[in-house]
């Protein structure tokens, strides 16, 4: 997909089913139902830096670049959520 017609990538960005697919990630990575818009969000601003970096390589299968940026995604919210309750218990 690399940096696609501009159509193309608004389609990504906003296809419907697409958005499903990533919130369904995000939701059996075990992101809260009321912060699975923030993950969408999280995921497409990840799609838009990636085509806007200098030199950046084309990527060959979109919909699994979006899948394993929501799975991680999903583990950065876990690790946030470790990581406030180490804090709150005075580590």
């Amino acid at each position: 997909m690399g940096k696609p017609a501009g159509g193309e990538a608004a389609a990504l960005l906003t296809d419907g089913a697409t958005a499903s697919r990533v919130r369904g990630i995000l939701a059996l990575g075990g992101v809260p139902w009321d912060q699975l818009d923030d993950g969408l969000q999280h995921v497409r601003l990840k799609l838009l830096e990636a085509r806007a970096a200098p030199g950046a390589r084309e990527i060959r299968d979109p919909q699994a670049w979006l899948a394993v940026v929501a799975s991680r995604g999903a583990c950065d919210w876990h690790r946030g959520r470790a990581m406030t309750r180490h804090c709150v218990n005075g580590w």
